[in-house]
């Protein structure tokens, strides 16, 4: 009995969920249910329980045909993983709803679905057929073929890779999928709901990566904006920078730096002098003059600058140089001497490098820029073979178009799960350029050898040279040129080479002459499996080898050179949930060990240090992010065995000065060593914008029992376009530029500031650069301006209106800014008075609904749009001062005229008539 009332309720399930009201009347439910009841007693009821109420909507949306009911053996599955094999042939096939626990309102309904249930529990529910189709709508898939024939299935939460002829095809629902299958490619746990007569696909509620994917940038178009241009000749930065250190005050010795930057004729102009005394006009040296100018195609030197050779010849090199390029765009970052770089200027801003890397087959690999949660360059599902690559990755150290990036790894494309990152290291020659570009570079100058008590010193020695490189292919890259210098002339060659997609890199310049000088470095970087390094010179050959230890996380290390001997070393790096370990023990050419220790655990940082001169030992606990007790104790290992151990408090305080540094610091200790005891106390502090002081005192030292003194000043201003605390970046201006904001209240609408016209600098959310929104770290606000520091171009910049006060809007929201090096662009932006006029439009008496209202200056000619709503209300906004003529519909209004003047509210009521 209880075997055909199961069968009965089940015949009667199907017929609700899979029938249209034309094939399945009200009567034959009725008929239906009689039969039930007839056999199970009376208890038919059973079969509709309130909790599983069909409504007559649920009726009307099942269309399929009713499909009878069979029991044949379920069809073998290929299965991504294990083979499935039923454990009994009861199979059938009826209407069954597929959906997902989060969306179950966005079901799939009446699924022909192949399985078997008993009324009470699904029997080997992991073998039930699901057409492939319905778990594509349910799981919202986004699909797309790919070029083998495999399928690309993307949701929210994962990415897999399908090969559809794999795939069941069943005679009578298509391509399926089992219950397992689904499960394995989707990592997703399915169960069956009797209550709502589904599969519900479970999927794990875990946060999913932003799809923050990289897309072309927008064109920036400067053509027909009004062109603001830099100054000719403009005074930028000036910074003073004195340090005195003494056992006395009265025995101070203080020396110091005078630097100055600024801008003429579109390039910069830097100066540094050496003050050997402060207070002695006798003993100051002109250090460094340079002009110069870059653009795009060429770069001009003028003054101090390094040689792109290796000189022989004794001095600073003063002189002339220019610098060609052609089909590439150069880097823009300081040299190593910290001043504009001529060599930096012939390597390219960015080149395309290849990225190949290993992860199990079915991991999703995410380029991205920065580390997770950055923007996605590309995304690559690892195949069988194990392996991914991303080819033409762009590789720069320019300030705008550089980035460092990420690799995320997804275990069987799980978006949803914590990937693993790793950070990819790019093997590329900074010599290395483009292929098809080229660049060329001449200089002459004289050598300057500075003398006591002579601002510009003796000038000697001409030196000059040419050379031009070729970027042949996008493995190699040559260069030839012509050296005289040091009374001898010598022929320059160069060549560089790396093949693409390996590890491998070479690298040779050699003069040739009466002498000659070689130089010639060999790696092979696949760090962090193996880094190796072999540098050639005619006097010797330096070699160097890093490589971990098989399943460890040891690495072997291998250096020196054919002079001093070999080091041999071990290293060991690791984290944990708190801290991190570091270690590394080098045997030295002379049989003595070396090592370096750092730990960190939580609150605790300990670090020692051991080499042939003594031993550096710190140990630090942080009480809070601003206070921490520091413990150092040092030896030196000479015949006298001196020892000092320092105990001292920190502080640091929590607000930053511009450059990142904290407004307060101190450091107040006590020491006791071998040499005598004393205090240890050191001072710092920027809280007087533009300076910043440091002061020390010192009673004993390793070596000393003498007290030491020291105190150091900068003073740092800009001078443009008024006296402002400066940034302590002076250096920087000299390859780079910037632009000066100065929105100001332009109360009487002339255009100019006028005495009492304030600056607005309450926010700076309405400067759009390039036509993206600045982010406000790279905006330096002072009580008048703003300042954003800029590679020298042309730039768009827009003004987002939303980001003034509402009653004063710009005259100008668009405009083409061109920005040279060592200086700002100065920006004023007069923000003039605002008007709204608003009112009722009326005709015949009646509000007229949807009318076009047009405003037109009757100067300007600037014309303000607007449109009435139901009530006949409009609003014309922003208005100037003013007289504007006014249509409806393109007709006249009444009154034709409206008068907006100084006296005017911000919001004027004037209603409208219409004949």
């Amino acid at each position: 009995m209880k075997t055909q009332f199961v069968q009965l309720r089940k015949i009667l399930r199907i017929l609700v969920l899979r029938s249209t009201l034309s094939n399945l009347t009200i009567a034959s439910l009725g008929v239906a249910a009689g039969i039930l009841a007839s056999v199970s007693g009376g208890i038919a009821t059973e079969l509709f329980p309130a909790s599983n109420h069909v409504s007559k909507n649920q009726l009307s949306v099942a269309k399929s045909p009713i499909v009878k009911s069979s029991i044949v053996p379920a069809p073998s599955v290929k299965s991504i993983g294990a083979k499935i094999v039923p454990s009994t042939p009861k199979v059938f096939t009826t209407g069954i709803s597929v959906a997902v626990d989060q969306r179950l309102f966005e079901r799939v309904p009446g699924a022909l679905v192949r399985g078997y249930e008993n009324g009470e529990q699904a029997i080997d529910f992991a073998t039930w057929l699901v057409p492939f189709d319905s778990v594509v709508k349910a799981l919202q898939l986004k699909t797309k073929t790919l070029a083998d024939g495999q399928v690309e299935l993307r949701s929210s939460t994962n990415v897999v890779r399908l090969n559809l002829a794999t795939l069941v095809t069943d005679p009578e629902l298509g391509l399926v999928l089992s219950v397992k299958q689904i499960e394995d490619l989707f990592s997703l746990k399915a169960k069956f709901d009797f209550r709502d007569y589904a599969i519900v696909l479970q999927i794990a509620n875990t946060a999913r990566p932003s799809e923050n994917f990289a897309s072309a940038p927008k064109p920036v178009l400067t053509e027909g904006l009004p062109l603001v241009k830099p100054r000719s000749f403009t005074s930028s930065m000036v910074e003073q920078r004195i340090r005195s250190t003494g056992t006395t005050v009265k025995e101070f010795k203080t020396q110091g730096t005078l630097l100055a930057v600024g801008s003429a004729l579109g390039g910069s102009v830097y100066a540094e002098v050496d003050q050997g005394k402060v207070f002695d006009l006798r003993t100051w040296q002109l250090a460094s003059l340079q002009y110069l100018r870059q653009t795009p195609s060429r770069d001009l030197f003028i003054g101090s600058q390094p040689t792109f050779w290796q000189s022989r010849s004794a001095g600073d090199y003063w002189g002339i140089t220019t610098i060609g390029r052609n089909g590439y765009v150069p880097q823009s970052i300081l040299g190593s001497s910290g001043g504009a770089d001529p060599i930096g200027r012939l390597q390219p801003s960015s080149v395309t490098g290849t990225l190949n890397g290993y992860a199990e087959p079915g991991t999703l690999v995410r380029l991205v820029r920065g580390g997770e949660g950055g923007l996605v360059v590309a995304e690559q599902l690892v195949d069988a073979t194990g392996r991914y690559q991303f080819n033409r990755v762009a590789i720069g150290r320019d300030l705008e178009s550089g980035t460092s990036y990420s690799i995320l790894l997804y275990p069987r494309g799980q978006l949803n799960a914590k990937p693993r990152v790793e950070t990819p290291r790019f093997t590329i020659l900074p010599e290395q350029l483009p292929k098809g570009t080229s660049s060329n570079i001449l200089s002459a100058g004289w050598r300057r050898l500075r003398s006591d008590n002579n601002w510009f010193g003796r000038f000697g020695d001409f030196n000059a040279g040419a050379a031009q490189r070729w970027g042949l292919s996008e493995s190699l890259t040559v260069g030839v040129g012509t050296i005289y210098d040091n009374g001898s002339i010598q022929g320059l060659g160069e060549l560089f080479f790396q093949p693409k997609g390996t590890p491998f890199r070479f690298a040779a310049v050699g003069l040739v002459g009466n002498t000659s000088n070689v130089r010639a470095d060999v790696v092979w970087d696949d760090y962090p499996n193996i880094y190796g390094q072999v540098s050639y010179t005619q006097s010797k050959t330096s070699y160097s080898v890093d490589m971990p230890l098989i399943k460890t996380a040891l690495r072997f290390l291998v250096n020196g050179d054919t002079d001093r001997g070999t080091n041999w070393g071990l290293q060991y790096s690791g984290s944990f949930a708190k801290g991190s370990t570091y270690a590394r023990l080098v045997l030295q050419p002379n049989q003595r060990f070396s090592w370096d220790l750092f730990q960190s655990w939580d609150k605790f940082n300990i670090s020692h240090r051991k080499n042939d001169f003594g031993t550096i030992n710190y140990a630090s606990y942080q009480v809070n992010p601003w206070n921490s007790v520091v413990l150092e104790y040092n030896t030196r290992d000479n015949i006298s065995r001196d020892q000092l151990a320092i105990l001292s408090w920190r502080y640091r305080s929590p607000n930053y000065q511009i450059d990142g540094s904290s407004m307060w610091t101190a450091d107040l200790g006590y020491g006791v060593g071998s040499r005598g005891n004393g205090p240890y106390v050191a001072l710092s502090t920027a809280i007087i914008p533009g300076l910043n002081v440091q002061a020390r005192y010192q009673a004993v030292s390793l070596s000393s029992n003498t007290g030491e003194y020291s105190v150091a000043l900068v003073t740092s201003f800009g001078t443009q376009a008024g006296l402002y605390a400066g940034n302590r970046r002076i250096d920087e201006m000299r390859t780079q530029g910037g632009i000066l904001v100065q929105p100001f209240y332009d109360r009487n609408s002339n255009g100019k500031r006028d005495n009492g016209e304030s600056i607005y600098t309450e926010s700076s959310d309405f400067l759009i650069l390039n036509n993206e929104l600045l982010n406000a770290q790279r905006i330096e606000k002072h009580s008048d301006r703003f300042l954003v520091r800029l590679l020298p171009g042309m730039y768009r910049l827009d003004l987002e209106a939303a980001g003034f006060p509402p009653d004063f809007q710009p005259t100008e929201t668009s405009m083409a800014v061109r920005v040279s090096e060592g200086s700002y662009t100065p920006i004023m932006i007069p923000l003039q008075p605002s008007y709204t006029a608003s009112g009722i439009i009326r005709r015949d008496g009646q509000p007229l609904n949807g009318a076009r209202v047009e405003a037109t200056h009757t100067e300007s000619k600037q014309t303000q749009l607007a449109t009435t709503n139901t009530a006949g209300v409009y609003y014309l906004e922003p208005l100037r001062r003013g007289s504007y003529r006014v249509t409806v519909n393109g007709k006249p209004a009444s009154p034709e005229f409206i008068q907006i003047t100084e006296s005017s509210k911000s919001l004027e009521e004037i209603n409208l008539t219409m004949p």
